[in-house]
């Protein structure tokens, strides 16, 4: 399985000078390190533009301004901090692979040690297939709900097993 991140890069303003780089505010190294742990690989983070995408692998991005306008990006793209009011409707709207909400991801980076396997915004059929439970209540749609296993111990090993069902679903990314 072939993983990469994307990050908004860091481009400073003399106007802002307390200003703190997307990578380093969001902890995108390590929030990849434990991605990568739990699936036994090294990730790539690239600062850059879903441009700089490569054209093969599922994708972890921490910046999902026009997703919509890149299918093929967004059909195997896990968008990280999305916004909880709008993310089962963009999740449909755009056909992306999954979702983590601003709180979900901000709750990994504060409070790790208390961490569980839920909170990923993601298609039902995969979160069926990895034997994943959907959470009840308003965060669900025909094609997505929120996953949540026992098995898994922390929001990246949860990832992981998602991405590993989908990738064994033998779907092309975007497949529902």
């Amino acid at each position: 399985m072939k993983i990469t991140a994307i990050v908004a890069p860091f481009d400073p303003s003399p106007s802002f000078p307390l200003a703190v780089a997307p990578r380093h505010f969001d902890a995108v190294d390590e929030f990849v390190k434990a991605l990568g742990q739990a699936a036994g690989i090294e990730i790539p983070v690239i600062e850059g533009t879903l441009g700089d995408a490569p054209r093969e692998g599922y994708l972890i991005l921490f910046d999902a301004i026009r997703l919509a306008e890149q299918p093929s990006i967004a059909s195997r793209a896990i968008v990280m901090n999305a916004d909880r009011s709008t993310v089962i409707a963009s999740l449909e709207r755009d056909r992306t692979l999954g979702a983590v909400e601003k709180h979900r991801y901000f709750m990994w980076r504060t409070k790790r040690t208390q961490d569980n396997g839920m909170g990923l915004f993601g298609q039902k059929t995969v979160i069926s297939s990895m034997g994943a439970t959907l959470v009840s209540g308003p965060f669900q749609s025909e094609h997505y709900g929120l996953a949540a296993s026992s098995s898994c111990k922390d929001l990246p090993s949860l990832i992981c097993a998602y991405l590993s069902a989908h990738s064994a679903l033998g779907a092309a990314p975007g497949a529902m």
